[in-house]
């Protein structure tokens, strides 16, 4: 039975939610079964102790201090307490920024676990997957995740794991046909078919060369938002044609850094 399976009943859902409150106060202790069948509030042994087995192994170990959750139960939990699906949303809020596209002003919403930061051109930035609690911000707030969860996504391509399933992605270097971003990486999970896209610039902004070129004259790429760090004029020429490989030129106050990448988003400096 797969795990949005095994929610499907109330009883099991309170069980994560129970377990994972206790974790909170006591990060070493477990719930007897009375305990935790009183708190999820079941009134039937028999009843409870079917749901609590349907959950023990493989997300709540049954341990000599009590009933605790597994580290894929406490992933679990996570999901519970985010909830799967949201209704709100969040409209368009303009935050502090310009496109790096055009120079107009940028805005960021939020839906159905989405936020999109764009500008009134409709040139969209990375879009973001989120969970519900995301959208508990500000307008600057949100957008903050946003460009956290982009770099983060950037960063998962290069090491070929999945943002979603952290399982193994298959990536390909490709053209998009598109005059602003006429590159990008297209990755899929082998295991949960998740895609993800990523201009190749964002690849190589948490890359130690790129990190420390930035930083020596004056941008701190861990703290400037994605839209402003100096990726999206980068030029890019093809230097390989099969398979699919960039010369990637970064500029700043004058000075360059050229850096190779190939179709698997593996970056080098280039001499």
């Amino acid at each position: 039975m797969d795990a949005f399976a095994l929610l499907a009943d109330e009883t099991r859902a309170g069980i994560l939610r129970e377990l994972a409150a206790h974790r909170r106060r006591d990060p070493d202790g477990g719930l007897a079964f009375s305990e935790l069948r009183e708190r999820v509030g079941v009134r039937d042994s028999g009843n409870f102790n079917h749901h609590l087995r349907k959950l023990t192994g493989r997300f709540v170990a049954d341990t000599a201090a009590g009933y605790r959750l597994t580290p894929a139960g406490t992933r679990l939990a996570a999901l519970v307490a985010a909830g799967f699906e949201s209704s709100e949303s969040v409209d368009a809020e303009r935050i502090d920024g310009t496109c790096p596209g055009c120079g107009s002003p940028l805005a960021v919403s939020y839906e159905d676990g989405v936020v999109t930061v764009a500008c009134e051109n409709d040139h969209l930035l990375p879009q973001s997957l989120v969970q519900p609690p995301a959208a508990d911000r500000d307008s600057e707030g949100l957008a903050a995740v946003a460009s956290l969860s982009a770099l983060q996504t950037a960063e998962c391509v290069a090491a070929g794991v999945c943002t979603v399933c952290d399982g193994v992605v298959e990536t390909e270097l490709s053209r998009t046909g598109h005059e602003v971003l006429p590159f990008a990486y297209v990755s899929t999970c082998t295991v949960c078919d998740t895609p993800v896209t990523v201009p190749p610039g964002l690849v190589l902004a948490r890359h130690p060369a790129v990190v420390s070129f930035w930083y020596e004259r004056g941008v701190d790429g861990f703290e400037t938002p994605v839209w402003e760090l100096p990726v999206w004029d980068a030029d890019e020429r093809v230097v390989e044609e099969d398979p699919l490989a960039l010369a990637v030129t970064l500029s700043l106050d004058g000075d360059e850094l050229e850096m190779r990448l190939d179709a698997d988003a593996n970056a080098t400096p280039r001499e």
